[in-house]
């Protein structure tokens, strides 16, 4: 079987140019207060630096960026020095050179973060007609960072997020939403968005009218703990959707919960330290044994989405250990033989300032490379790239790299190792 692509492997790939919009990202836009003084307790961090944030914004400004034909952050971060709506729309349609279209539906607070959420978004050549006003006591999302390598916290406030009081009646035949939504080539979902009943309803009309107009769909499992009553809950209600995607992304935590595994309380290959040698051996070979059960369990799983349902295209990240992927073709006939896997190790990195972000790089750089129909192999390349250079940097939206900053770190890692 030849190299996934989405013009070989799923039938419902729609080639550039055919719809208004290449990718369309739905769920979490919010605020990001970075500290910018690195390996310091919060309660010891005297000056913060805002920058957009949450799962989708963060994704669809991977994406965007790589269309702006090699422009770097320095140009970016320059035109936020626009004073007016105008000059941003200005500089909006300046920067978007390429043919590569991006829109972003969420909803954010009516007040100055909500409005500086939607100005950024719009000089970084994203379209925020999708983009809507919560009221009331509902607020865009906040979170507050540490910087540090290994353990910085990162704390999110979404107490009556602006981002979950989307309504299924937004998106009903004849709305600014459903029309936009049914000329996009790809939409991407927040999983966070179905952690309630009424965003969980809104997604599933978007699912199912989309399912209809064949367009592409992909689930970023994006699982909140706190979102959830518990795993069982999250479990079905992510199932239920992912099975009706074309492309599944999520963790090892995240696939666990999708497909109804427990949760890992030892990683694969740790002793207990505090344990004598021959029960940390004992006990490594248990944990071992548990790790290969739950590996196969979710191959399992992987194979029944592959072969019965509509994904073609699941990856699982594994953090610094790289990622694996599965896939098959759905635009022929085939059998659960013909399901192909491989792997690809993480870019190995001297310096890393933080333990998140990458995975919103990791997504919209991946989409972005097959949505221009290249293959999983070179596309997985740039994304797990991009997701390196992210976690070495202080933000993550404004930290997404251009093409050209993702070409130079590449070839620079392939000639050092």
């Amino acid at each position: 079987m030849p190299d996934y692509r989405f013009s070989t492997h799923s039938p419902h790939y729609s080639p550039m140019g055919t719809k208004q919009y290449d990718l369309i990202a739905i769920g979490r836009a919010g605020l990001d207060l970075y500290a910018q003084e690195s390996n310091k307790d919060f309660a010891d961090v005297s000056l913060f630096e805002k920058h957009v944030g949450g799962s989708s914004a963060n994704t669809i400004a991977a994406a965007a960026h790589r269309s702006q034909n090699g422009k770097d952050t320095k140009d970016i971060e320059g035109a936020q020095n626009a004073q007016s709506t105008q000059n941003a729309q200005n500089a909006n349609d300046a920067r978007n050179e390429s043919n590569f279209q991006t829109a972003l539906i969420t909803k954010v607070s009516d007040d100055m973060v909500g409005r500086y959420i939607i100005e950024w978004l719009r000089r970084w050549g994203i379209n925020c007609d999708g983009i809507q006003f919560s009221h009331g006591i509902a607020k865009t999302s906040l979170a507050l960072t540490e910087i540090k390598p290994q353990s910085g916290e990162v704390v999110i406030y979404r107490n009556s997020a602006s981002d979950m009081q989307m309504h299924k009646d937004q998106f009903a035949k004849g709305t600014v939403l459903r029309q936009m939504l049914m000329q996009a080539r790809c939409v991407v979902f927040s999983g966070t968005g179905l952690s309630s009943s009424r965003g969980k309803k809104a997604l599933k009309t978007v699912l199912s009218f989309l399912k209809r107009n064949n367009t592409l769909c992909v689930l970023d499992v994006d699982y909140r703990k706190d979102g959830f009553v518990n795993t069982r809950v999250a479990q079905k209600t992510y199932w239920n959707f992912a099975k009706h995607c074309d492309v599944i992304i999520g963790n090892e935590e995240e696939m666990g919960i999708l497909v109804g595994l427990p949760q890992q309380t030892q990683q694969k290959g740790v002793a207990h330290s505090d344990l004598q040698q021959s029960n940390a051996e004992q006990s490594d070979q248990t944990s071992q044994t548990n790790y290969n059960n739950r590996t196969n369990r979710l191959i399992e799983s992987y194979h029944h989405l592959l072969s019965r349902c509509r994904p073609s295209l699941i990856i699982e990240k594994q953090g610094a250990q790289g990622l694996r992927y599965y896939y098959a073709n759905k635009t022929s006939s085939y059998t659960a033989k013909d399901i192909k896997t491989g792997s690809r190790s993480a870019f190995r990195l001297a310096t890393i300032l933080k333990p998140f972000g990458a995975g919103d790089a990791f997504a919209g750089n991946l989409l972005y490379e097959l949505l221009n129909d290249n293959t999983l192999k070179s596309a997985l390349t740039m994304a797990s790239a991009a997701a390196a250079i992210v976690v070495s940097k202080r933000s993550c939206s404004s930290a997404s790299p251009s093409t050209q900053e993702l070409k130079t770190f590449i070839s620079y890692h392939q000639n050092t190792t």
